[in-house]
């Protein structure tokens, strides 16, 4: 196995933690923000995809995370489970994404987001 292919546990995590933060701060935008940073494209279903992979996150060997913010991103993704499936439903038109998107669901979800993003670090860029 070549080093490029041997990614060390740390630097697993640090990868999965910049797409969950991005994907948290996509979520605490509002509908419109979300359509256009997402392209329109199956908007709902990504998101809640995107973020819920973040579970990885709290069961990592390498997290750094305080149990407080590891019960902030477990609510957070557990908020997640209330979103209709019709609101997940595959949308592909600006007009569809927007209407899952503007759906009541995601207005407790996208303020507890914008609470995630002010309890965990930035991620670094590298």
């Amino acid at each position: 196995m070549s080093d490029s292919e041997n990614i060390s546990a740390v630097e697993s995590y640090a990868v999965s933690y910049r797409v969950f933060w991005n994907a948290v701060s996509m979520l605490a935008l509002d509908a419109n923000g979300q359509c256009k940073r997402m392209g329109n494209y199956n908007v709902a279903w990504e998101l809640k995809a995107d973020v819920s992979a973040g579970s990885y996150l709290i069961t990592s060997s390498a997290c750094p995370l305080s149990l407080l913010q590891k019960q902030d991103i477990t609510e957070l993704i557990s908020g997640l489970q209330s979103v209709p499936r019709d609101v997940l439903a595959q949308a592909t038109s600006a007009s569809e994404n927007q209407k899952a998107m503007s759906h009541i669901c995601w207005a407790p979800l996208r303020v507890k987001a914008a609470q995630v993003l002010r309890t965990l670090p930035e991620p670094e860029h590298g």
